[in-house]
């Protein structure tokens, strides 16, 4: 079995620092950015080289963006579009 040789000890290791790094740089990109609404779906348990079922993702992304849209309702508000606009249109200013 691979998994019990040097080689899968070091794909799994591999695999266990892509997932690190991954997040670290999804949380940089997610500080810098600072977006209105932030959908979270719960798939942290899900490594990179797993097998998944599509459609129990598919059901996830769903729970989750049901439970957001208050939230994006709520930033199509006339007062959040006019400080979007002045937040980005900011940016490109400086």
């Amino acid at each position: 079995m691979v998994s019990r040789t040097r080689l899968g000890e070091l794909l799994r290791h591999l695999s266990i620092t892509v997932d690190v790094v991954n997040k670290q740089m999804s949380d940089l990109r997610l500080e810098l950015s600072q977006p209105d609404v932030l959908v979270e779906p719960i798939v942290g348990h899900f490594s990179l080289l797993q097998k998944v079922d599509s459609k129990e993702m598919f059901d996830e992304g769903y729970r989750a963006m049901q439970n957001e849209l208050p939230t994006l309702e709520k930033s199509f508000s006339l007062l959040n579009s006019f400080t979007r606009i002045r937040k980005y249109s900011g940016k490109r200013q400086q």
